[in-house]
């Protein structure tokens, strides 16, 4: 064998050496690495409603299984002699690396103690909830799920839910989160309901903040008197520089019930300039005193702060769009509510309150005397079609359609608001 042949023969040699050994390394460092952290979470102690209990863990060089419980109570609840909700998770990991990372792994989620009786009493049979996932070379944790149909019958009513599906993707602040389900069937007492393709789409960006996306649709739900089709529900809530803005859409294609049809319907609500590191406080104080009681001095006056400051700092909440359409005619309005931010920092509704709203109606909604009588008033308008209706309020002025109404009364009404606010906030806290 020539120098050539030896320095080739060792090369291969050697890559074999290192592959064998990264084969065997890298799931030895990946069970270590798994069973360290899980011991680490099992020993934390309880935070918040979360604990886990009768934690197991069997490490192994390839494959590691274990179990764990994980038991719901709320923290807040002073009656403790009822048992917590408790969901035992069986899990086995693979510690080869795959395209996804370094771990994957399968999961089955099953009900215990007072749960897992109850569900068996309402459904007549267990149910588990299982799935396949992997843990990302990035971190996050990734799993499908899977939940088996539901088929009940007993003298009181029948209840029939399709197998479902759905996915999770987490890591330390974030998490996404889709599930979609085709068919639930319930009858009984006289009564009957069937929901269509549900599918409900989370992906929030901070989920102990609540910032980022929720949305839920149904295409159709069947009940005894009425049908509705096209059902959606959107939700957002973004971080705005130093606020947070919130937004909830909801619409249905078309309503029917009790002879009477609408479509088209729609409304839109939005929150927007709360200040956000207010809200930060008064969540963290209220989750750790148990809905703001019990509350150290510090803490109170955190409170008191936080609530004035959301009060003097401007937000605004708003109805942009609300309308729909029936048989008879249409409707169509908006309003919108908006404390502008206070001067001097002091809470002073007459100077910081603005608002103005608007409603259409159209067609046959209101009887000719209801409609001459509104016109009449000044408080409307005619128009074609219809009648609109209008509103303003700013700077201690009300303006109804064409008429200017005297504000001293709202001026009363507003000052006496602003002593039972003052008068709340400072006693946030005396009666610790």
């Amino acid at each position: 064998m020539d120098k050539m042949q030896k320095t080739t023969l060792g090369a291969a040699a050697a890559v074999v050496v290192i592959g064998l050994a990264a084969a065997v390394g890298v799931p030895v460092y990946s069970s270590q690495k798994l069973d360290a952290e899980l011991k680490t979470l099992a020993a934390q102690p309880i935070n918040g409603d979360i604990s886990i209990a009768n934690f197991k863990h069997n490490a192994g060089t390839f494959n590691s299984t274990g179990s764990m419980e994980f038991q719901i109570q709320d923290h807040c609840d002073t009656d403790h002699d009822e048992e917590p909700i408790s969901i035992k998770l069986d899990y086995s990991v693979n510690h080869f690396p795959g395209f996804k990372g370094l771990n994957s792994f399968e999961w089955t989620a099953t009900p215990e103690g007072d749960l897992a009786a109850n569900l068996k009493e309402l459904l007549g049979t267990e149910q588990k909830l299982s799935g396949k996932g992997a843990i990302t070379y990035g971190g996050k944790l990734e799993t499908d799920m899977q939940l088996p149909a539901i088929r009940t019958n007993n003298s009181q009513m029948s209840l029939a839910v399709d197998s479902s599906k759905g996915n999770l993707s987490i890591d330390k602040s974030s998490a996404q989160f889709n599930w979609n389900l085709g068919k639930i069937s319930a009858r009984g007492h006289g009564e009957s309901v069937e929901l269509n393709n549900t599918a409900l789409q989370m992906n929030l960006k901070d989920f102990t903040l609540g910032t980022g996306t929720v949305s839920m649709g149904i295409d159709s739900i069947k009940g005894k008197d009425f049908h509705l089709e096209g059902l959606s529900l959107q939700a957002e809530t973004k971080e705005n520089k130093d606020r947070l803005d919130g937004k909830v859409t909801e619409s249905a294609r078309s309503i029917q019930a009790k002879g009477q049809s609408f479509h088209d319907l729609s409304m839109q609500a939005a929150l927007t300039g709360l200040h956000t590191e207010s809200i930060k406080t008064l969540v963290k104080i209220r989750r750790e005193s148990c809905g703001l009681n019990n509350l150290t001095s510090d803490e109170a006056a955190a409170v008191r702060t936080a609530i004035k400051t959301l009060l003097t700092s401007g937000l605004a909440v708003r109805i942009p769009v609300l309308k729909g359409t029936g048989n008879d005619g249409s409707i169509e309005g908006n309003v919108s509510f908006e404390l502008v931010a206070s001067s001097n920092g002091e809470i002073d509704l007459a100077k910081q309150l603005q608002s103005n709203g608007e409603l259409v109606i159209k067609g046959k909604l209101l009887q000719p005397a209801q409609m001459n009588m509104a016109i009449a008033s000044g408080y409307a308008q005619k128009i074609p079609e219809g009648l609109k209706a209008s509103y303003s309020f700013s700077n201690g002025k009300l303006k109804v359609g064409e008429q200017t109404i005297e504000a001293g009364l709202a001026d009363m009404f507003l000052n006496q608001a602003d002593a039972s606010i003052v008068e709340f906030i400072n006693n946030i806290g005396a009666g610790n």
